[in-house]
């Protein structure tokens, strides 16, 4: 048997002697804990999401942060082996590519970790009644109702029903905190031109106009409503509120219906797997794009595209140990499918490969290294008739008109060029019997003139002006 102590005894006692004489106090107690129980609620859902902002953060850094950090240490060993031992650079920067793909896969795991789960499972119009639910269930004095209003046009894409879905997360959030409502109304109108989404409560409202203190900061607190609203506006729509002093307040969001949009069918052309790989990854993300082909040869993609009749031929400029370049396919392209328009996609934007591109009859010239919304809205751009042009590529064009070309010598020229194989200083000099001094020299003066500090960076100036070729 547990012995209790006399003190443990004795203590039990004296609290229950005290409860009994200060009942009046503990009642006040018990109405106390009564009237936070909405801000414990509260703080709990805002605890939530700092746990989550937590959660991500850790992700980044323990995945994202350290592969970059990696990444950036191999390559910067590179550049410092790049003269003594280029074997051992080259392997580096294949290890740096490897690690690059499996930081894009996750990446995309994190990206789709932040989609509203309701949103994905239940489709927007399931995942609004979810959340309506919930909003009543999470202490708020407001009766929250759902309704839809006309015919539901075909489903939202995953960025428009995630926008409406998180003004509604907002708006909700905002109505709790701020407006002492009784009721709050939660619409979802399907019209034939646009999508609306109406939050109306009958609370407290707050003067628009007013100076952005107290209530009237209402609009823009809450849960992502600033973040929303730059949804809607990526996606062509709107975030109006209305509001006054005693009268409540009615957030509106407005999509226009995208018209559907045909599939655009796409031939890869690349002499890299892994280019060809992560494109077909970033393109078939795309609803709207799908790749039916690819290949490693210039050849290959023109009786492919005679052969599949795709809608465009992503073609890349090189295709090392092959006669036929990206500029060559195009001219057969043009011949063998007429009607399958081209679109370059290249490391490099120098002035002289834009030109001969767009003069075989490349109907666009996109860079690897840009933005992914850059290779779509050119992809689709070929498939209109547009040409598509990258800014860079842009640049390089007014550049030409604009900016002078380097008066490289002839023994610059043949100097910068084997630096760009991968040959360091003795080897030049032994390619092209002088001594290393002499080759020093003219890297100094070829630094000088294409305004760049170091070898690496007067390859690059010297790709992007057309007087050496990378493949």
């Amino acid at each position: 048997m547990a012995l209790i102590p006399v003190a443990a005894v004795w203590g039990t006692v004296a609290l229950y002697r005290t409860q009994q004489r200060d009942a009046a106090e503990r009642q006040r107690l018990l109405d106390e804990l009564r009237s936070t129980r909405d801000d414990l609620a509260e703080q709990q859902r805002r605890a939530g999401v700092l746990a989550e902002r937590a959660r991500i953060a850790r992700d980044l850094h323990d995945t994202l942060a350290q592969e970059l950090a990696g990444s950036l240490m191999l390559l910067q060993a590179a550049e410092r082996d790049w003269d003594r031992r280029p074997d051992a650079a080259r392997t580096r920067v294949r290890a740096v590519a490897d690690g690059l793909d499996g930081n894009l896969a996750e990446t995309r795991r994190i990206i789709h970790d932040l989609t509203p789960s309701a949103v994905a499972e239940a489709g927007l119009e399931g995942s609004l009644r979810l959340l309506c639910a919930q909003a009543e269930q999470e202490g708020s004095a407001a009766q929250v109702r759902f309704r839809a209003a006309g015919e539901p046009r075909p489903a939202l894409d995953e960025q428009a029903a995630a926008a409406l879905f998180r003004v509604a997360q907002g708006t909700l959030a905002n109505v709790r905190e701020h407006a002492r409502a009784v009721h709050v109304l939660v619409t979802l109108h399907h019209e034939a031109d646009r999508i609306e989404l109406d939050v109306q409560d009958d609370g407290v409202g707050f003067d628009p106009a007013g100076a952005g203190a107290g209530a009237a900061a209402r609009p823009s607190r809450g849960f992502g409503l600033p973040a929303a609203r730059a949804r809607l506006r990526e996606c062509g729509g709107d975030l109006r509120v209305t509001s006054a002093p005693g009268r409540g307040t009615r957030v509106r969001a407005v999509l226009p219906a995208a018209a559907p949009r045909m599939t655009v069918r796409l031939v890869i052309a690349d002499d890299h797997a892994v280019v060809r790989a992560g494109l077909r990854a970033l393109l078939e993300g795309e609803p709207d794009l799908e790749v039916i082909a690819e290949t490693g040869s210039g050849e290959e993609a023109v009786r492919l595209a005679a052969e599949l009749k795709p809608d465009v031929v992503l073609m890349d400029l090189r295709f090392a140990g092959s006669p036929v370049d990206g500029v060559e396919a195009v001219r057969r392209l043009a011949v063998a499918a007429p009607a399958v328009p081209a679109l370059m996609l290249t490391s490099f934007s120098g002035r002289t490969d834009v030109v001969r591109a767009l003069e075989a009859g490349a109907r666009g010239y996109v860079l690897k290294a840009g933005a992914p919304e850059e290779l779509f809205r050119a992809v689709r751009g070929a498939a209109a008739g547009a040409l598509a042009l990258a800014p860079e590529v842009v640049g390089e064009l007014v550049g030409q008109v604009v900016s002078p070309d380097v008066d490289l010598t002839g023994r610059e020229v043949e100097v910068v060029r084997l630096a760009a194989e991968g040959l360091g200083n003795r080897a030049i000099a032994q390619a092209l019997f002088l001594s290393e001094a002499t080759v020093k020299t003219h890297l100094v003066r070829i630094y000088r003139k294409l305004r760049v500090e170091n070898r690496a960076a007067a390859v690059t100036e010297a790709a992007r002006r057309g007087i050496v070729q990378l493949d």
